[in-house]
């Protein structure tokens, strides 16, 4: 099988949200660790694509398929999670996926700001506020 053959089955696991697969994918020998950035990276850009198409949905199994192996910059893939979360109304997934952002990145003030946005609308008053007090603390 060629590396681009590979690359589309790879990324069509991501697509579908089949992470069982992508997890074995990623832990046959073969399989190196630039591969496995390739896919994430692809899958990323494709739920960036569908987001901005508003396609929320769509964009969640791209990014779900971001997530296999040791994908670099993880907090940007559950803040971008968190933000499909909030575009269909789910404010406590929304809320989980800023605060697996924040986990990955303390130091990173948007998984704060998303984390906030989230608490604000299930009218977590106090919460919200320190969420986003938490993030601006990031930003100075």
């Amino acid at each position: 099988e060629s590396f681009d053959d590979r690359m589309k089955r790879i990324t069509k696991l991501g697509k579908q949200n089949n992470i069982e697969a992508l997890v074995k994918e990623a832990q046959l020998e073969d399989v190196s660790p630039e591969m496995v950035a390739f896919a994430a990276s692809k899958s990323k850009d494709l739920g960036n694509a569908a987001f901005q198409r508003k396609e929320y949905k769509e964009a969640l199994d791209y990014y779900a398929g971001a997530l296999v192996g040791s994908a670099p910059e993880k907090e940007k893939i559950y803040s971008n999670r968190s933000a499909c979360f909030f575009q269909l109304g789910n404010y406590t997934d929304a809320l989980i996926e800023a605060t697996k952002a924040i986990k990955e990145n303390r130091a990173w003030s948007k998984g704060y700001f998303r984390a906030g946005r989230a608490a604000l609308e299930m009218e977590y008053y106090d919460e919200a506020l320190e969420m986003f007090e938490k993030g601006l603390e990031k930003e100075a």
